[in-house]
């Protein structure tokens, strides 16, 4: 298999507070992607994103997506 480098941009990652999600969104933000952290523990899934980005400028957690729209880059 061979890996395709993508442009830095915006991943929304959905069980990202632990195991097989959590190591996705690690790597993804690791590439210089932002990510939006959505799962169903938001507690958890807050913690990680606080640990990724402290500031909130990369990473955010979220509780529900309503408006898939709302997902577009910045």
């Amino acid at each position: 298999m061979t890996e395709t480098a993508r442009a830095p941009g915006v991943a929304v990652v959905t069980g990202a507070a632990g195991g097989m999600g959590q190591a996705i969104a690690r790597r993804l933000h690791d590439d210089g992607h932002r990510v939006c952290l959505a799962d169903i523990a938001w507690d958890k899934a807050q913690e990680l994103a606080d640990e990724l980005s402290p500031d909130g400028s990369t990473a955010c957690a979220i509780r529900q997506i309503r408006n898939t729209s709302a997902l577009g880059a910045r």
